[in-house]
């Protein structure tokens, strides 16, 4: 009976102390587009296809991964300087995508296609520059904000999904 109580209270310890189960990092730009997680709560329509950053003058990626019993925390983000008409042409995709414009989440302009308390998706754009920040949270974590991640989420900004 003393063995069945201390299996029990272990597996009660162990499921509810969200235990990491597995966890991955890159930022290896050959992986962009391969994610580890079985679940992802959107599209990940504002990120560009793979063709698009390959052309891109530079780009920067990182992914992280955590999978726990419940859920999986994880980021995807990239940003790329595009040329002026690679640019134009990420700006006009994106337009006619099903985010919506936004100019008061963060210091710069945005395409948000999903800001709830559990999933984040938009894309953040620098016309000075021909940057674009794509990002996608899945839990906002210690995941994400140890990624040194910029125009991460607010955890007070009024939460919408579009």
């Amino acid at each position: 009976m003393r063995r069945i109580y201390i299996v029990f209270v272990m597996v009660i310890v162990f499921t509810t102390s969200g235990c990491t189960m597995n966890t991955y990092r890159t930022s290896e730009i050959s992986e962009y587009g391969s994610y580890k997680s079985t679940i992802i709560y959107d599209y990940l329509e504002s990120f560009p296809d793979k063709e698009v950053v390959n052309k891109s003058i530079n780009c920067n990626y990182e992914y992280r991964y955590r999978g726990t019993l419940f859920y999986d925390d994880q980021c995807i983000y990239i940003w790329c300087e595009y040329s002026e008409e690679d640019y134009i042409s990420e700006i006009e995709r994106l337009n006619i995508s099903h985010g919506e414009y936004d100019t008061v989440l963060f210091d710069l302009p945005a395409y948000v296609f999903i800001y709830d308390d559990i999933c984040y998706e938009y894309a953040i754009i620098d016309d000075e520059n021909r940057t674009i920040h794509y990002i996608y949270i899945q839990y906002l974590t210690d995941l994400c904000e140890d990624a040194g991640i910029p125009y991460l989420p607010q955890k007070s900004a009024d939460i919408y999904v579009y």
